[in-house]
């Protein structure tokens, strides 16, 4: 934060010409930049779902950390934070890769994320508006580890997951994990 501070004293000195002003609000963007994706990197690494602020916080602090990369966000949730803390680790893992997934590989601009208790567990539903992909071919390939490890997850939980996309219409992945998890083996 102290380079972002240089930055905006080096903007406001008179003798520094409209080119390098620009130059310097430019690197004051990168700067801001960077720093939200070292947030969503440290979220990555451990999340504090289940400490703190619990789960709809921290999505709500990850989508949040999307708007200065342009992403927009709508979160529609109900009251989830008294889930079991396995359930609540396995939901963020897997809103988190669908979120960097929208992010890092469609370019989206926009993602919904939908996060409700149904009867007899939680779902999971994040929307985005990016290039979109087939896949199916996708999780033939081999490619994409990240599809695969948040279909894993939902499924060692007893759980299911659900992908549909279309090119140039975006993607919606679904995650529904139930209350009642008897872990599979994963063999």
């Amino acid at each position: 934060m102290r380079s972002c501070q240089l930055v905006e004293n080096a903007k406001q000195d008179d003798t520094n010409s409209e080119k390098t002003r620009k130059s310097l609000t430019e690197i004051n963007d990168i700067i801001l930049k960077t720093i939200a994706e070292c947030r969503l990197i440290t979220k990555q690494l451990y999340p504090s779902v289940l400490s703190e602020g619990g789960l709809v916080s921290v999505i709500t602090e990850e989508l949040n950390a999307l708007k200065p990369n342009g992403i927009s966000t709508e979160l529609i949730t109900d009251k989830v934070d008294k889930i079991s803390k396995p359930i609540a680790e396995v939901i963020y893992r897997i809103f988190h890769e669908a979120v960097w997934n929208a992010q890092r590989h469609s370019k989206a601009s926009h993602i919904d994320v939908i996060l409700k208790l149904v009867e007899d567990g939680v779902r999971l539903v994040v929307i985005d508006n990016g290039y979109g992909f087939n896949p199916y071919k996708v999780l033939q390939s081999g490619k994409f580890g990240g599809l695969k490890s948040m279909r894993r997850r939902a499924e060692l939980m007893n759980g299911s997951f659900n992908i549909e996309s279309e090119l140039d219409k975006g993607t919606s992945i679904e995650a529904f994990i139930p209350f009642s998890v008897g872990y599979k083996n994963h063999a």
